[in-house]
């Protein structure tokens, strides 16, 4: 399932900004800075088409500006950025500042499966509100020997 997928079935409302464009992502949020409700600013630490990086502290800034949530998508940036290589966010000294941080095992960890850190709060309404995770089987333990691996590998010598 997408992002856009998410925003359709959630009933939420979208508004996107350019490409790494904080100008736009700025008149965005102060074209909505007065309505009621949750606002989520999402992004991708490491594009995978353009191949460049989010200027995750600018957004960051901007987030806390405007009282705004910030998603962090590290599917492509997870186990090549920051010191622990869990992504952009940590490269750049933000990861305590991201409200929701997603990744994939499928692509430098090279397994399946994937995971979302957030809050407790968070963790709680996706457990008992996400059909993609009530309808799903629990990962396969040969998987998840698979992603402690490629985690140990990536921040062994070999991925340094």
């Amino acid at each position: 399932m997408s992002l856009h997928d998410g925003i359709r079935l959630s009933g939420a409302s979208s508004r996107y900004f350019a490409h790494n464009d904080l100008d736009s992502l700025e008149r965005n949020l102060i074209r909505t800075a007065e309505r009621g409700g949750t606002k989520l600013i999402v992004i991708d630490g490491l594009y995978s088409m353009q191949g460049d990086v989010a200027p995750v502290e600018s957004i960051v800034a901007l987030a806390n500006k405007y009282n705004v949530a910030l998603y962090v998508d590290e599917a492509h940036s997870l186990g090549v950025f920051g010191v622990n290589r869990t992504g952009i966010a940590e490269e750049f000294g933000c990861a305590k500042d991201v409200d929701v941080l997603m990744g994939s095992m499928s692509k430098a960890i090279a397994s399946t499966g994937g995971f979302i850190v957030g809050s407790r709060d968070l963790i709680d309404v996706l457990r008992l509100r996400s059909s993609q995770h009530m309808f799903t089987a629990t990962g396969a333990p040969a998987a998840m020997a698979a992603s402690i691996a490629g985690i140990e590998i990536i921040r062994g010598l070999e991925g340094s």
